[in-house]
């Protein structure tokens, strides 16, 4: 019971719990990434020391997200990219604009996610955090886009044999190369040209 400061690389951590072989405590907030050791002093045994006992780990970063826009339902898989995102298998949490993320694979410089479904479209964060690194923040970083509308069909009728051109036109249809396919009543059609308004 008598242990009476704690330091970590020189910096002081909070005691949690004592007894004559273990002490529990809370690191302090790092200065920078380095190694050193690690001091505990009592008033019983006085100072004893490790050597390079413990290591600040460097701040995380991310360095791109890709795609940084999805649909407002989800289900697409997103890569994020940067340096000491995790140890290669902690990474607890990924949020996309406050939307919880489906981790599916993960390095220490690469996160793959599912994207979770919004409520509404917007702007947001893009968070990863790990029990290695900690947290990191991409700001800004991922946009869940509008629910896209199709608002004419011309011509909205054709004959049975098909081969006939249709133009759609609408808002938010695909970013203007995106759109994968295309449906008239159940039947898929070929498409030539497409913008973010009109396929």
């Amino acid at each position: 019971t008598d242990v009476t400061a704690v330091s970590l690389v020189g910096i002081t951590a909070s005691i949690l719990s004592q007894n004559s072989t273990q002490v529990v405590v809370t690191a302090g907030q790092g200065t920078s990434a380095e190694a050193g050791s690690v001091v505990v002093i009592s008033t019983s045994f006085g100072t004893t020391t490790l050597v390079n006992g413990y290591t600040y780990d460097p701040a995380p970063v991310i360095a791109s997200v890709a795609p940084s826009n999805g649909p407002l339902s989800g289900g697409n898989a997103v890569t994020i990219l940067g340096n000491y995102l995790g140890s290669g298998s902690d990474v607890t949490s990924v949020t996309l604009d406050g939307v919880a993320a489906q981790i599916l694979s993960q390095s220490t410089g690469k996160v793959v996610v599912t994207a979770g479904a919004s409520a509404a479209p917007g702007t947001g964060n893009v968070i990863v955090v790990s029990t290695s690194y900690g947290t990191a923040t991409l700001l800004q970083g991922y946009t869940y886009n509008p629910a896209g509308v199709i608002q004419t069909v011309v011509p909205s009728t054709g004959p049975l044999a098909g081969g006939n051109l249709v133009t759609i036109t609408g808002t938010n249809l695909g970013n203007g190369t995106d759109v994968t396919s295309v449906k008239l009543a159940g039947v898929a059609a070929t498409f030539s040209s497409q913008s973010s308004t009109s396929v």
